[in-house]
């Protein structure tokens, strides 16, 4: 695939859409600090170079505190969630999808 589509929903109902290339293997999704706007699902779609956009992968997100070596590791005061590409990619093939329908 050259593209993954990351779509994410928010606990306060707003989605947040990021291109991210085709050779990333994870992708880190800042939880912000008020629990209202936390991420909820996120919904990855492959693209291939010719703009058509493969069926979603959907993943409910369970936010989790950090471990000691995350900790250490980050640091600003947000934590960081990581979706595997194997998580993103359990489905692939492509498919027409119609321009600004919602992805869930």
């Amino acid at each position: 695939m050259w593209l993954w589509t990351v779509r994410t929903r928010w606990a306060d109902g707003g989605w947040s859409t990021e291109i991210v290339p085709g050779w990333r293997r994870t992708h880190p999704l800042p939880t912000r600090t008020d629990p209202a706007t936390r991420p909820e699902r996120v919904v990855v779609s492959a693209v291939d170079r010719l703009g058509n956009e493969g069926p979603t992968a959907a993943l409910q997100i369970q936010v989790r505190p950090p471990n000691k070596t995350e900790q250490a590791q980050c640091n600003s005061a947000e934590r960081v969630i990581r979706l595997p590409a194997a998580a993103w990619a359990a489905r692939s093939g492509l498919a027409a999808v119609r321009p600004g329908a919602e992805p869930f």
